[in-house]
């Protein structure tokens, strides 16, 4: 009799446990047997545990290897149209990094833009320094009562999590029609593939996310800014329809029209929301006047 080291599970042959794939060892048939009510439960729990386990697993990995992950992407971003589900995890914290960048980005932009109006304007236009702060404020969604009049500084979490919100939005929004694409040419494609290989191929535009911290800090408005609408273009618009190109080619022969639907409804989206913001900017300064 063969039993399983991890769950106890009992069977007469084969190299692995039939519940839960752990090694098994060779025991004597003793007088005494393990109840067949606690041998369900125990291969029940080891069901239940072995998912949970492999997540666990695949997030340690996915740490733990993503410096070279990075590195090798970076290489030649050609390698991340042909990851698996393994590389889940590891797309998912690209993701991260590539929002969080952006967003901090524009915090220490605000931030170095705020300190230099509170220094040189302040002294000069009294009154009118408070116009500015609290108009700019209001276009960026942050109550102007939180702002440190004295020191200069900005709420730290009231400024960033708009610009989170909002990258999460543009990233969300190149990922979904994307996974319609694939769906629509019904292409042998899961959304946790898309994600790993979505993830990869924002590689080098982690990097440009990263960088743009650095520009936030040393207040450049042009580079911080123009590298928010190179991410924006590739990431949201080229990048989805670049994968749904390589992803269907097998799935249909229509390849290039779907592509381009994927780019065009990205842009319609888009569209709708900045003329939604901008709408509500120009309210606000008809309010003020």
């Amino acid at each position: 009799m063969l039993q399983c080291t991890s769950c106890q599970h009992q069977q007469d042959s084969g190299k692995f446990c039939e519940v839960c794939g752990s090694s098994l060892q060779k025991v004597e048939n003793q007088g005494a047997q393990q109840a067949p009510s606690e041998i369900h439960e125990n291969s029940q729990a080891a069901a239940t545990t072995a998912p949970s386990q492999q997540t666990t697993d695949n997030v340690k990995n996915a740490l733990g290897n993503y410096g070279s992950y990075i590195l090798d992407l970076l290489k030649n971003p050609t390698k991340a149209l042909h990851l698996n589900e393994t590389f889940f995890a590891n797309g998912l914290i690209n993701m991260g990094i590539y929002v969080v960048g952006l967003a901090l980005g524009f915090y220490f932009l605000i931030q170095s833009i705020f300190e230099q109006i509170m220094l040189q304007m302040d002294s000069m236009l009294g009154e009118f320094t408070q116009i500015i702060t609290t108009f700019l404020f209001s276009f960026i969604g942050i109550d102007t009562a939180l702002f440190d009049q004295q020191f200069g500084k900005i709420p730290f979490l009231d400024t960033v999590f708009p610009f989170f919100l909002t990258g999460l939005f543009f990233l969300g929004l190149g990922y979904v029609t994307m996974l319609v694409a694939v769906k629509v040419a019904k292409a042998s494609v899961s959304w946790k593939e898309l994600i790993a290989q979505y993830g990869g191929l924002l590689a080098p535009f982690v990097v440009l996310s990263v960088l743009s911290i650095v520009t936030g800090l040393s207040g450049s408005i042009t580079f911080t800014i123009s590298i928010a609408l190179i991410n924006f273009i590739f990431c949201t618009i080229l990048l989805p329809a670049l994968l749904v190109f390589e992803n269907i080619k097998n799935a249909t022969n229509q390849r290039v029209y779907i592509s381009l639907a994927t780019s065009a409804v990205a842009l319609l989206v888009t569209y709708i929301f900045v003329e939604n913001q901008l709408s509500k900017i120009i309210n606000y300064i008809e309010m003020m006047f």
